[in-house]
């Protein structure tokens, strides 16, 4: 017997209450045999759309979530989300399945190319099995770690994916981050810019700048003195112990290897990559100085890349 509901299409199938008059039993029979035939198509078509309309949806297993993903801490396949820099978060995948259900996780990071992957950082945690995808059973779970190493935000959005075997939802399940610029210091005082900074008011301490070969090769960043009072600046630039080509490169501290700056002067340095593929690593631009509403040294990591 059908549990179908009552309403809509799921109504019980009419009884025919009159017959049309027929002029002879023979046709009469045959009208009762076809009527009999339509009228039992018709409900077994009832029950099977009842029943498939009030079939439950298939319970999702897997459970992401995270402190970035709002108040509830669960993350939506797709979602986009801001996190701040030099806050290492933590994404917990978890198994919720009731019964003997044993998931397969894979947790990895995707970087495109233009979005400054070297600011981010990224570990499997306890969701690591030398590459493989980790068994989750029921009610386990496992973290995965991720930061982001830029002050100066537009890192351009990267994707944590996690691919699974749950029947339920996407595979891979698609996380997707943007690293939230810090502000500067509201009160004046010394300021790097460049064309090159993320923001423009300026470049962010930390912050990593890229010099894209072979256009735009060349970067000049300038120390500008907007307090009231004097102050003294050093700049200094240091190459990077992984960079084995070091001639690759050419760097001119300028004006701000030793520099008193009075109020509204301002200071240059320039550092130019001349390798045309792009591979020659990286170097630090320091200012040491005495403004005291600014770290010291302030340090910018220029790259060259193709």
């Amino acid at each position: 017997m059908s549990n179908h509901r009552e309403t809509g299409i799921c109504q019980k199938a009419p009884y025919a209450r009159e017959l049309p008059q027929l002029s002879s039993p023979r046709r009469l029979r045959r009208f009762l045999r076809l009527g009999a035939l339509l009228w039992a198509g018709a409900l077994i078509a009832t029950n099977l759309a009842c029943e498939d309309a009030t079939a439950p949806e298939p319970r999702a297993m897997l459970a992401v979530s995270s402190t970035i993903c709002g108040p509830e801490g669960i993350c939506a396949h797709g979602q986009q989300v801001d996190i701040d820099p030099f806050q290492p978060l933590e994404v917990a995948l978890r198994n919720g399945a009731t019964a003997e259900e044993t998931l397969a996780v894979h947790s990895s990071m995707f970087i495109p190319k233009d979005s400054h992957g070297g600011s981010w950082s990224f570990t499997q945690g306890t969701c690591a099995n030398s590459g493989n995808p980790l068994p989750l059973d029921p009610g386990s779970e496992c973290r995965a770690q991720l930061s982001c190493d830029h002050p100066g935000g537009d890192t351009g959005i990267v994707s944590l994916q996690i691919a699974h075997d749950d029947p339920a939802l996407p595979s891979p399940f698609v996380l997707n981050l943007r690293c939230r610029p810090l502000p500067l210091p509201s009160s004046p005082g010394l300021r790097v810019t460049s064309t090159h900074c993320r923001a423009e008011d300026g470049c962010r301490d930390g912050e990593e700048l890229w010099l894209r070969m072979p256009d735009n090769s060349a970067i000049e960043l300038r120390y500008a003195n907007e307090s009231t009072a004097t102050r003294t600046v050093q700049g200094a630039i240091a190459l990077d112990a992984s960079d084995t080509r070091p001639a690759d490169w050419i760097a001119d501290a300028g004006s701000c290897a030793s520099a008193s700056l009075a109020p509204g002067e301002s200071c240059a340095v320039r550092l130019t990559c001349t390798n045309q593929d792009g591979s020659s690593g990286f170097y630090y631009v320091r200012f040491t100085h005495d403004d005291p509403n600014q770290p010291s040294p302030y340090t910018l990591k220029v790259w060259c890349a193709d």
